[in-house]
């Protein structure tokens, strides 16, 4: 990994990762060398133990799988991209079709799931869900938030 071969060489250079750069598995392969490293990601993590939906999450995960104490971001986004889909099966109603599924996900205005996305918003004109993201930090080997949700202007 990069991290690992910048502190080999002794190059002092600050990393901000995107999304799919760093996780918690990769944290295990850099070790030492991911100290003060950067994140930003636009939901949260497993250990964001504050927020409802993180605890709705745990919850689920100690129902179905009590032995699995811990899950990588990328479960979070798999999570959070159920909770929107059933959300958008709701409002839909029933005999759910395409159409009806998209003018469904096209009404959401500041959707709240809990925390572990921003405020969800979509419309007719844009199927962004998300237009926020938190930084991480690296330290002692754990994705830390070093900020909340910071939106970046269209």
């Amino acid at each position: 990994m990069v991290a690992k071969d910048l502190k080999k060489l002794g190059l002092k250079i600050k990393m901000i990762c995107l999304n799919w750069a760093i996780d918690e598995k990769s944290l295990e392969l850099v070790g030492e060398a991911g100290e003060g490293v950067y994140r930003c990601i636009p939901c949260a993590l497993w250990t964001d133990a504050n927020l409802p939906g993180v605890k709705l999450m745990q919850e689920a995960g100690r129902t179905c799988y009590a032995e699995i104490k811990t899950r990588t971001c990328r479960y979070l986004q798999g999570f959070s991209a159920a909770m929107l889909m059933e959300e958008a099966l709701t409002r839909a109603g029933a005999n759910a079709d395409g159409k009806k599924i998209k003018k469904a996900v096209e009404i959401f205005r500041n959707f709240d799931t809990g925390g572990l996305l921003p405020p969800v918003t979509y419309a007719a004109t844009s199927h962004e869900p998300c237009n926020s993201l938190r930084i991480y930090e690296v330290k002692k080997r754990k994705l830390v938030p070093i900020t909340d949700y910071i939106t970046v202007s269209s």
